[in-house]
């Protein structure tokens, strides 16, 4: 094992260099989930209140309430303040960083196939945690305050790593009791259970346990290698694939369900992540900081194996690397071993799952794999002075780039403009760019500032029409720019050309904002939208999304307070019910309705709705208040 002084100076070495960005803001959805959540800003000395910080969260299947309550925790104690969620999620990294080195050094020690010695493990894996520590790829997990569910996730599937280690390397050389083989069993389930409830890869932990077992335990077992076991491990690293084939053929309609809205094709999906994992490793072994971003959606989609043509490259460079682990799994288990932990550890995000494309917080814990592939050829390759001579190229390499990374992710404008100037076809990107300059003309106080951070948006609004001509985030903030600032322009143009596009519009996620923002202005009363054009533009909308009940939720606040048409409203928010019944937060708005109308007891009805629905108590409080 390393002696602590080495770890101590290279985890100085990071909170040096990831300094500056911790005085970064909250970005996207860390603003959603953390700042802007009510939530988190809560009476620490309430249980209750802990409950429903944890429950908070939307995001994924089922909530993440292991990493909602972390965010509750770091509230309680600084408030809601992004450096303190960023400092902590430094801090996380390098406990992190130090399980990687845990992890690798006991593998490599104990691993049959390899008969390293002590010290020869240890500074391996010292090496290939700081390599990991220190890349700059992994800014945009550290930094993103919301990611820390993603570090949570890597956190809890490392420590069931090394739980199911710390008994299978006693077994290696003895039978397993009783005791262990249940104490290892339950270690592995909480492990797991926290792993998935800080953000659902975490289911991925069995897999990363049958990778590491295959390629590098052998199946040793009470001191010999047991052939059942290798084949047991083989077969069950197949079944997520067997799974997968099986409800192709029992529910054929359900790929096409989940990526109704997608405009790409679960097919098209599989293609073009052939190309994304390569990307990942590209960005990782050559650490250009202009291609690192958080916007990954100016990656071209693969329609074809030769659309575009290194979609063809990708998919038999993969074919390569797998027949060379076919072959080698034996003769050179240390690169298998890598390349095997990198593909599992993507096995859910890069595959059928309709997320997006690219992001750089997916490859966190795959990166482990990446990290020990070229320290291990360097130890077996070169002689000891050139692999000194290189592990200080590297070190200056990546210590120099991640000083830059954290340097751009300081100041929020800073970022933004490194992301447009390096992905210029990225609508993200451009987005991001543009509605920053609108933020930032709301907080001048210098009219001509105003007007030049306003001009600058609408350029790039305009801009990104261009790269998107159905972008009605561009369109909507158009609508509101002209509206409020360019009274002299017609403003009715870019409403015309929403209507227009409606009748075929499919809304992604996106969509949802650039809708609300224009039921926004039209009840604060910036934008000059004819009620005929609001209300051609959201039936439309709704006749081509019949199941979004969120555009008949806008119609219901247009009408009821804009019109002060509350009959209408409560149609509209019944109707979006019927949609979505175990929508709560509908049936609030439904409460305030039949108040206005003059109905409390209706009003009382919809409330009642609530308590009945809310399985988990979530708006418990929030009810409570409204029948105050």
């Amino acid at each position: 094992m390393i002696l602590s002084r080495h770890f101590f100076a290279i985890a100085g070495l990071c909170l040096v260099l990831y300094a500056p960005g911790i005085s970064g803001p909250f970005l996207f959805d860390s603003y959603v989930a953390i700042a802007a959540n009510p939530a988190l800003d809560f009476d620490a000395s309430v249980f209750d209140q802990w409950r429903l910080a944890a429950l908070s969260s939307t995001s994924g299947p089922l909530g993440r309430p292991v990493s909602m309550l972390s965010f509750a925790a770091n509230s309680a104690v600084g408030g809601v303040n992004a450096a303190g969620f960023k400092f902590t999620n430094v801090l996380l990294h390098l406990l992190i960083a130090y399980l990687v080195y845990r992890f690798l050094a006991r593998l490599l020690q104990q691993a049959p196939a390899l008969n390293l010695r002590s010290r020869e493990a240890g500074w391996i894996a010292f090496a290939a945690a700081g390599l990991w520590l220190l890349h700059p790829l992994q800014v945009s997990t550290v930094l993103y305050s919301v990611q820390r569910m993603e570090q949570l996730s890597t956190l809890f599937v490392l420590l069931g790593l090394l739980a199911y280690l710390h008994y299978r390397c006693r077994w290696l050389t003895r039978a397993a009791t009783a005791q262990e083989l249940s104490n290892c069993a339950l270690l592995l389930l909480l492990s797991g259970l926290l792993a998935v409830y800080s953000k659902e890869d975490g289911v991925l932990l069995p897999l990363l346990v049958l990778i590491t077992e295959l390629l590098l335990l052998r199946g040793h077992y009470a001191g010999r290698e047991r052939p059942w076991l290798l084949r047991s491990c083989a077969i069950l690293c197949l079944a997520p694939f067997a799974l997968v084939l099986l409800l192709a053929v029992l529910e054929p309609g359900f790929l096409k369900t989940m990526y109704g809205w997608r405009p790409w094709s679960p097919a098209e999906r599989l293609l073009t992540q052939g190309r994304v994992l390569w990307h990942y490793v590209g960005w990782f072994y050559l650490p250009d900081v202009g291609a690192m971003s958080l916007f990954h959606d100016d990656i071209e989609v693969s329609r074809g194996w030769m659309q575009p043509l290194s979609t063809l490259a990708a998919a038999l460079a993969w074919l390569v690397v797998l027949i060379f682990c076919t072959l080698r799994w034996r003769k050179s288990p240390v690169p298998v071993f890598c390349a095997g932990f990198f593909l599992t550890s993507h096995l859910l995000e890069s595959s059928l799952v309709p997320l997006d494309l690219a992001y750089e917080h997916r490859s966190y814990l795959g990166n482990m794999g990446l990290a020990l592939l070229p320290v291990w050829l360097g130890w077996r390759l070169l002689p000891a002075p050139a692999l000194r001579v290189a592990a200080l190229l590297v070190l200056l390499v990546i210590g120099f780039a991640l000083a830059l990374r954290s340097y751009q992710w300081s100041d929020e404008l800073r970022l933004a403009e490194s992301q447009l100037r390096h992905h210029p076809e990225s609508a993200r990107a451009s987005y991001y760019y543009a509605n920053l300059q609108m933020r930032l003309a709301d907080q001048q106080e210098d009219p001509a500032l105003t007007r030049e951070h306003v001009l600058a948006s609408r350029r790039y609004f305009e801009y990104l029409l261009q790269l998107e001509p159905d972008s009605f985030p561009a369109l909507a903030s158009l609508v509101y720019i002209d509206s409020r600032w360019f009274p002299e322009l017609d403003s009715a143009q870019w409403m015309q050309k929403m209507i227009d596009l409606a009748a075929l519009k499919t809304l992604y996620p996106s969509d949802a904002n650039a809708l609300d923002l224009l039921t926004r202005c039209a009840i604060a009363a910036y934008c000059r939208i004819e009620q005929q054009d609001y209300v051609a533009l959201f039936e439309r909308l709704q006749q081509s999304n019949p199941g979004d009940a969120s555009l008949l939720l806008q119609l219901a606040r247009y009408h009821g307070l804009v019109l002060f048409d509350y009959p209408a409203a409560i149609a509209y928010t019944e109707r979006a019910l019927q949609l979505s019944p175990n929508e709560l937060s509908s049936y609030f708005d439904l409460s305030g309705w039949y108040v206005r109308a003059g109905e409390p007891g209706q009003a009382m009805m919809s409330l009642q709705a609530v308590l009945i629905r809310d399985e988990r108590s979530r708006e418990l409080s929030r009810t409570r208040q409204a029948l105050q």
